[in-house]
């Protein structure tokens, strides 16, 4: 009989809730988390209806919104400057809930702690570097100083985008070609604090998208087609080339007064882990 009953590795968002759940109910858990502190990129800040409908079901809400998640209500639509849609999430979407936005290093580091109250065993700085399967699978684990082999009744691999554990298990990975060139920021000025907003402008094929996470702060990013040219933004040179381009997109200007460069892109040369989307933070 193995020691544990679930081995998960990966410790954010997916991985943590799952190792949460498990504990809960009763199950011997571990988590591996090669990451000691959780690191700010690119990636989600929106949870959709349907993901706050199923933190719901998971008994999360509460801890969440606590944690410093904030539901936002309206989903407003833009084409350039022109106001085109302002949608209440509550009122249509089956769900009564709206969007739920976060600051996702913070809500990795809360929900990694919920799974560890829960009696999850947490391992942080831990490198998954081989996994079996078999009637009793098995995770090879190294510390930097030694190397492991743990052995549980079910693995499950939440590693993330680049996941080796694919690669391990023998899934064939499919990927569609690029069609978006994506760039980010969180930004701190006078963003709508009550609305997910939207920018298109077709006859350019522009496109941005802004996620409040508080009353000062917003994640923003500035979509352009693959194909089209897409200016290389890196170091604090670029951001006033950033605001100009979410701008000419149909953002008011005014949203972003005052903003200052801050996190991974005031350091320059900092690209998400996909390898190819310059980021731009402030705070």
């Amino acid at each position: 009989m193995p020691r544990w009953d679930l081995i998960v590795v990966g410790g954010g968002l997916a991985g943590a809730s799952l190792a949460r759940a498990m504990a809960t109910a009763g199950a011997r858990v571990l988590v591996f988390e090669r990451e000691r502190r959780f690191r700010d990129r690119v990636r989600g800040e929106g949870m959709h209806p349907w993901g706050v409908a199923e933190a719901r079901a998971l008994g999360l809400d509460v801890s969440l919104t606590a944690a410093g998640a904030r539901e936002v209500r309206y989903w407003t639509s833009y084409r350039s400057s022109e106001t085109l849609r302002r949608r209440d999430l509550v009122e249509t979407s089956p769900h009564r809930a709206g969007e739920l936005t976060f600051y996702h290093p913070a809500m990795q580091e809360h929900l990694l702690g919920l799974a560890e109250d829960a009696g999850a065993e947490v391992r942080r700085g831990v490198t998954v570097t081989a996994l079996a399967s078999g009637p009793i699978p098995s995770v090879v684990a190294d510390t930097g100083h030694a190397s492991e082999t743990c052995r549980a009744r079910l693995v499950v691999a939440a590693d993330g985008r680049q996941s080796r554990a694919r690669a391990w298990g023998g899934f064939a990975v499919r990927r569609e070609p690029r069609w978006l060139a994506i760039t980010g920021v969180l930004e701190g000025g006078n963003i709508p604090a009550d609305t997910i907003s939207t920018c298109r402008t077709p006859a350019f094929g522009h496109s941005v998208l802004l996620f409040p996470l508080d009353e000062t702060r917003c994640r923003v990013y500035f979509c352009t087609g693959r194909r089209k040219e897409h200016p290389s933004l890196s170091g604090e040179k670029d951001s006033a080339p950033f605001v100009a381009l979410v701008v000419d997109t149909g953002a008011p200007a005014e949203w972003f007064a005052g903003a200052q460069p801050a996190g991974p892109f005031s350091r320059g040369s900092w690209r998400s882990s996909a390898g190819t989307t310059p980021a731009i933070y402030f705070a």
